[in-house]
């Protein structure tokens, strides 16, 4: 075996060097040139490229951090603007954050702030430059860095400077660098951050060093080449076998594949298919379809699309189709390109499911379109939870409109209620007058309890539940909408037991009647009918859960409200509890009573639902926890009585009506009351008469001095006398403040004179008493 072996090694070594060295050379030469070409390709073209691509993306590296940091103090700018901080306090809190900011691979990247002077205001690396003229501050080659980025943001608003600086934390270290700094004019401030030049230099010497033995390993395998490549000549007839034996493999290595994508298409949990573009059928289908629609695959094939899929998703189809094959004429129309879309289809047993589908097209020999390949994923989850997503965004953006005209809405409700209640004080001996304010006072404060129940359901107040009869308070919303309701529209009660309690807010419980009361009589107003109301107790047991499925067992107070109106169209029963949905006309309904029921119900873990027919009536049914009767339950709230005092207020608010019932009503109390529309003027009426006052009353919102601003001046003028807060919306006001604000009490607006009196008494006994203990 040796001996053949030596002679087949024989026979090749001669057939080599009998070669001429022309046909040598004809392989060898084209190699080794190619290599030094490339060769000095890269170190002659690619490594100055790439160094002078990575400076400029290091310098647009920083370029965009140094704007991002702008940005920041553009956003406490604004913040300052809107009244939100002080510009001393906007300061300070841009500064310790853009001081803690770092960035780099060893997080010791870090910006500086200086003025336009230039004085240093912020450097993490160097705070013993803060704070110090930096006009004469030289480099170490005797360049004034900073006075030059003074210069640039002046010429420019921004750019880049050099200079040579400390290597990020080590002092002793003096390096090259290059900034970049852009001014910040509303603070006169300029901002930068840099990059050190040594860390290009050692980046493209890494570079060149890896280069260098890449290339040096690439001659050696050259060199190897060369050699193997000139023994080929001879066993070309060897390379003929090889390569017929490597086709061999791949064509083994195709059918594994192939083998192996079947398995994958069989096993995989979404669905694929391939669709005939001409015809709408499908040529192929994944087992998967089993587990997403509930036909076999065999099955799935042989049906009509129609009859898996909705009229409106068919249609989005071929509209997606034809817009594609629309596309083919266009040159930039990638052919490999992919689209998606969701569509609603039906399982075998009728129930719809939301899939999403990702297709492309299949080309014929031709190159043209022909078939469609696609994937089907079931998304029924998802988009129910995009679902509760946008009924979220909704309630948000009520809550912000609520917040937003709380205060607005309170103050003007204010005036009426407080003008209301001195007409009833000037009013006593008339009777038939008397009673029509007290219809504005139950009015006005029916309004006010709206917009706490506004505030409430969009999470901008908090509910106060207490254990209530429920019946005295349908009885009076039955009244009310009595009064109301067109002459043909009759009403009728059935109250099974009238001592019912439920564990609730008294408002909400209200508003909850009013607005299922006030639906049934909008569906009756052009026919007329009946309206029925239906009060017990009932036990749900757990075998009737299925049919409650958001309540728990136990009892339950049941309200039943029903009409024998229009009815409730099958398509818009889902939607009916979704804020600002309404049927009604322009000016006829906002579209947010029975989302407000919706939100009350289920913040008592109750549970409403409605049985509808179109032309026959609907029933809506409220099911509320049942309490026990306990000691602390209320059905009305009662409104106190009046309380007379002594002593010497200062009224302020914005609002001159206010500042003018206000005043009023505590005059005719006994009190002693000047009024004025701003915080200045009363810190000037407070200055002139330190001790002419023994009580301020200010609201909370006022332009240009607020009323803990208000409060905090009053303090050092007056350190002891105490103050009343007055308010229309409370959000992210936090009690903790009163003490340091000398702040005694907080009234919400719109007051009513009996807890305006006895807030007033309260504080003023309160500081009697401090007065005496000291």
């Amino acid at each position: 075996m040796e001996g053949i072996v030596n002679k087949e090694n024989g026979v090749i070594d001669t057939l080599f060097y009998q070669k001429p060295l022309s046909d040598v050379l004809r392989i060898l030469i084209p190699l080794y040139v190619t290599y030094i070409i490339f060769a000095l390709g890269m170190f002659l073209v690619f490594i100055p490229r790439h160094e002078s691509h990575l400076l400029d993306q290091k310098k647009e590296t920083i370029r965009q951090l140094t704007n991002s940091a702008v940005s920041l103090l553009a956003d406490y700018e604004s913040r300052i603007s809107q009244g939100e901080m002080t510009r001393e306090g906007a300061r300070q809190k841009a500064v310790d954050r853009i001081r803690n900011l770092r960035y780099g691979l060893q997080g010791k990247d870090y910006f500086w702030i200086n003025d336009m002077h230039p004085f240093m205001i912020m450097h993490p690396f160097k705070p013993d430059l803060e704070g110090e003229d930096l006009s004469r501050l030289r480099d170490s080659a005797g360049n004034y860095p900073f006075v030059e980025m003074v210069h640039t943001v002046k010429e420019s608003g921004e750019g880049y400077v050099n200079y040579h600086w400390q290597w990020k934390d080590m002092p002793e270290k003096i390096v090259p660098k290059m900034s970049y700094v852009k001014g910040f004019a509303p603070w006169d401030w300029i901002l930068g951050t840099g990059i050190y030049m040594d860390d290009i230099t050692k980046e493209i010497t890494a570079i060149t060093r890896q280069l260098i033995l890449i290339f040096a390993g690439m001659l050696f395998l050259v060199i190897l080449m060369s050699f193997y490549i000139s023994r080929q000549v001879v066993r070309i007839d060897q390379k003929k076998n090889l390569a017929e034996k490597a086709r061999q493999l791949n064509e083994d290595g195709l059918r594994r594949s192939e083998e192996r994508y079947r398995l994958l298409a069989e096993n995989s949990t979404d669905v694929i298919w391939i669709l005939q573009t001409d015809n709408l059928e499908l040529s192929y289908a994944s087992p998967a379809i089993e587990n997403l629609l509930g036909y076999g695959a065999e099955e799935f094939m042989q049906l009509n699309i129609s009859t898996y899929m909705g009229e409106a998703s068919l249609k989005k189809i071929k509209e997606v189709i034809a817009a594609e094959l629309g596309q083919e004429g266009d040159p930039d129309a990638a052919p490999d390109r992919m689209r998606s879309l969701e569509l609603e289809m039906f399982k075998k047993d009728g129930t719809a499911v939301w899939v999403e589908i990702v297709a492309r097209f299949l080309r014929n020999e031709n190159s043209s379109p022909d078939r469609i390949l696609g994937t089907s994923r079931d998304i029924t989850h998802r988009i129910h939870l995009e679902h509760r997503i946008k009924q979220a965004q909704k309630m948000e953006a009520l809550g912000t409109l609520a917040g937003g005209i709380a205060h607005d809405f309170n103050n003007i409700l204010s005036s009426i209620i407080g003008f209301t209640e001195l007409a009833k004080l000037d009013l006593s001996d008339n009777s038939e007058a008397l009673g029509s304010l007290e219809q504005v006072m139950t009015a006005g404060l029916r309004a006010r309890d709206l917009v706490q129940h506004i505030l409430t359901f969009s999470r901008k107040a908090d509910v106060h539940h207490q254990v209530i009869k429920i019946v005295p308070l349908v009885k009076e919303c039955l009244k009310f909408i009595k009064a109301s309701a067109p002459p043909d529209i009759d009403i009728s009660k059935k109250i099974m037991e009238k001592e019912v309690m439920v564990l609730a807010d008294p408002t909400q419980i209200h508003q909850m009647i009013m607005n299922l009361l006030t639906n049934a009589v909008h569906a009756m107003k052009e026919t007329g009918g009946t309206l029925d109301v239906t009060i017990k107790s009932v036990v749900i047991h757990t075998d009737e859960i299925m049919q409650n499925q958001n309540i728990s067992p136990g009892r339950y107070v049941q309200i039943l409200i029903s009409d024998t109106g229009c009815g409730i169209p099958g398509a818009l029963k889902e939607k009916i509890f979704e804020p600002f949905f309404t049927t009604k006309r322009r000016g006829e309904g906002t579209g947010m009573g029975l989302s407000t029921v919706y939100g009350i119900v289920k913040d008592l873990k109750g549970d409403i639902s409605v049985y509808s027919e179109p032309g026959t009536g609907t029933t809506f049914q409220v099911l509320v926890p049942e309490k026990k009767a306990g000691a602390d339950q209320e059905t009305t709230l009662t409104r106190a009585a009046l309380i007379t005092g002594k002593g010497s207020i200062l009224v302020v608010d914005d609002e001159p009506s206010i500042v003018a019932w206000t005043s009023k009503v505590l005059a005719k109390l006994g009190y002693a009351v000047a009024g004025v529309s701003g915080g200045q003027e009363a810190l000037d009426m407070l200055a002139q008469k330190p001790d002419g006052f023994d009580l301020v009353i200010t609201d909370l919102a006022m332009p240009k001095m607020d009323g803990l601003a208000l409060a905090h001046q009053i303090n050092r003028i007056c350190p002891d006398i105490p103050i009343i807060l007055c308010t229309g919306f409370s959000e992210g006001l936090k009690t903790d403040l009163f003490e340091n604000y000398n702040i005694t009490a907080m009234i919400m607006k719109p007051m009513i004179a009996s807890e305006l009196s006895a807030i007033v008494n309260e504080a003023l006994k309160k500081s009697r008493q401090k007065e005496q203990t000291q």
